[in-house]
């Protein structure tokens, strides 16, 4: 005799400027589980499964008239709004992985803001100190504002002590003060314990490359007092970071 069972949970999933709405349907067919997404985004937009160039296309068509209205430049509101349903589509593959192959969302997630975000963002525009042979680091810090024009510094010479300590002072002073990457990035790992080896891993080697680039730059020039302080201060936001790496691995 043939059964069939089913079951549905909705989520409400916010992005940035939007939301949107997904339930999962799950079905068992005669001891068989198979999952059905719905999606449903009150911009009526359909995102899921669209390239980049797609998005850009229905971000270019769409009016944005209450935000524009509300004193927003057209520019800012459309880089809002494509990173928004960017993010959208990273959530539903991460959900629909999570039903057909079990992988955590937490470690999808942790991994995709805290290695694909945070680390990559420092070694896009800091390296690694003092191997010379670093890839190819940018040259500026380009600061994207809601309202008003863009900021932008230019970066120092990396290859010098001064150049590295400036170039990490810069980075973290426009991105990850050290206050922020205590609270959001060392807070975040300890509020989601157990992490994954990959956050781990990525996490030991970024710690003691910071802190050694830190000591070898400071023990080769002479600081000015704001930048000692900030040296100082990075060191112990390191120092917390170890604690916790350490903590993990011995509650392994």
């Amino acid at each position: 005799m043939e059964s069939k069972t089913s079951s549905i949970s909705i989520f409400l999933v916010g992005a940035s400027i939007h939301y949107m709405a997904v339930a999962v349907k799950s079905i068992i067919d005669n001891g068989v589980m198979s999952y059905e997404i719905f999606y449903c985004d009150p911009q009526n937009k359909p995102i899921l499964g669209k390239a980049d160039d797609g998005l850009q296309d229905i971000v270019q068509k769409m009016e944005f008239r209450s935000w524009i209205n509300a004193g927003w430049k057209r520019e800012k509101i459309e880089r809002l709004c494509l990173d928004t349903f960017k993010g959208l589509q990273h959530i539903v593959q991460l959900m629909a992985l999570r039903l057909v192959e079990g992988c955590s969302v937490k470690d999808e997630l942790m991994e995709f803001n805290l290695i694909h975000g945070f680390l990559h963002s420092y070694y896009e525009y800091v390296g690694e100190w003092p191997n010379s042979k670093n890839r190819q680091l940018k040259d500026k810090i380009t600061v994207k504002r809601l309202f008003g024009k863009d900021m932008e510094f230019k970066l120092a010479d990396p290859s010098t002590p001064e150049g590295y300590l400036s170039r990490l002072h810069a980075w973290s002073s426009n991105f990850y003060p050290p206050a922020v990457i205590q609270s959001n990035v060392v807070g975040a790992l300890h509020k989601s314990r157990p992490m994954s080896k990959l956050i781990h891993s990525s996490f030991s080697k970024w710690e003691k490359m910071v802190r050694v680039g830190i000591k070898n730059a400071v023990d080769k020039c002479s600081l000015d007092p704001k930048m000692d302080k900030f040296c100082k201060r990075m060191i112990e936001m390191l120092d917390d970071l170890h604690n916790e790496l350490k903590d993990q691995l011995l509650g392994e």
